[in-house]
């Protein structure tokens, strides 16, 4: 998966769940975290 394409399934997702969500302070789902998190390791630049 591309990088622009791997970003807008992140997107959609945290778009979708926000629509969702019952509360103003609920918790960021797990698989989400997780998503958002492979995106930045992916797109970070080695050290």
């Amino acid at each position: 998966m591309s990088k622009p394409d791997h970003l807008n399934r992140v997107i959609a997702a945290f778009e979708q769940w926000r629509q969702t969500k019952n509360k103003h302070q609920t918790i960021t789902p797990t698989p989400l975290r997780q998503q958002a998190v492979a995106l930045l390791m992916s797109i970070r630049p080695a050290k």
